[in-house]
């Protein structure tokens, strides 16, 4: 991509960075800040880590993700700033003041092109594919162990382990590239995915035991819901819920899956996956949400009846 090249001269003319994730950041996003976050320092560059949200536990192995600060509101000081997987300045969920040059490194469909530098790629799997390219084009000798695991974990979860359609030759090809920069995989999946607190498992079980289907039109939908109060009994927080969004989808007959997480009192964050049969995304649109054609998500107030009412509803409305 020719951004690339504004990329790397924005990246050799300064000196500080605020490198910023999306609200409730994913793996894709810690991964690649993770990454960028490395290859700043060795290129003696300074950086804060910005998100909005506490980091589920799963990517706290990664390099410098025990330093991400959690921000409501922040003043950049008028330095240059990375948003990562925002499609607007207001989806990273942090109120910016003063904010220098600004890159937006994105790739989901609905992105707004808002910035300075818009990096935007809905053809790349994740955004870790699109720094793995970045990276192996400007900076390959940067790249080390820390560097691919982190790239890795970003691809890796954002594509459900290379099973989702958003998945092609390229993203096969730079895992390939990784492995020869010295990636952990063993590390990598043993972490994310086989490292979780017991409470946090009998969370899931609670959660899985409650899934529910229904018939929408001509589409079968199967939902989880937890609120607050759960979260509180099982002594979880939302951070423990990392990839519950992906269990309904894969119940047999089911061709949408739905996780209402309560987020605050009276609001839900709803995540939405698709199998292929329908499109989610503008469905999300609707609700003031976005994300790709088959794994999207909005935040919907109201109690859960209400919230579920309106989702519904919203897929009535499609064709």
């Amino acid at each position: 991509m020719k951004e690339f090249i504004k990329l790397k001269d924005f990246i050799e003319k300064n000196g500080e960075f605020v490198l910023i994730g999306h609200k409730n950041a994913d793996g894709d996003c810690i991964g690649t800040m993770s990454a960028f976050a490395i290859v700043l320092e060795k290129l003696g560059k300074g950086f804060e880590l910005l998100v909005a949200d506490p980091v589920p536990y799963g990517y706290l192995f990664l390099k410098h993700v025990k330093d991400f600060k959690v921000k409501e509101k922040h003043n950049c000081k008028n330095k240059p700033v990375i948003l990562f997987e925002c499609g607007t300045v207001e989806r990273c969920g942090i109120e910016l003041e003063n904010c220098g040059e600004i890159v937006n490194f994105d790739h989901h469909p609905d992105n707004t092109f808002y910035a300075d530098i818009n990096i935007v790629n809905p053809e790349a799997s994740s955004v870790g594919e699109m720094g793995t390219l970045f990276f192996k084009e400007f900076f390959p000798d940067l790249i080390n162990t820390d560097v691919a695991n982190a790239l890795y974990t970003a691809i890796h979860t954002d594509t459900g382990g290379f099973a989702y359609s958003n998945v092609s030759k390229n993203t096969f090809d730079v895992a390939s590239f990784l492995i020869e920069k010295g990636l952990d995989n063993q590390l990598v999946c043993n972490e994310v995915y086989g490292n979780n607190r017991i409470e946090k498992t009998k969370l899931l079980g609670y959660y899985l035991q409650n899934l529910k289907i229904v018939k929408i039109k001509d589409f079968n939908l199967c939902y989880g819901v937890l609120t607050l109060k759960d979260l509180e009994n099982f002594n979880c927080t939302s951070r423990d819920t990392e990839n519950f969004a992906n269990y309904p989808r894969g119940i047999k007959g089911a061709d949408v899956g739905v996780f209402f997480l309560e987020v605050e009192k009276g609001f839900f964050k709803v995540s939405l996956r698709s199998k292929g049969k329908i499109i989610v995304n503008k469905v999300a649109a609707r609700l003031s949400g976005g994300g790709h054609k088959f794994a999207a998500g909005c935040t919907v107030k109201g109690n859960f009846e209400e919230v579920f009412e309106k989702l519904k509803n919203e897929f009535l409305k499609d064709e």
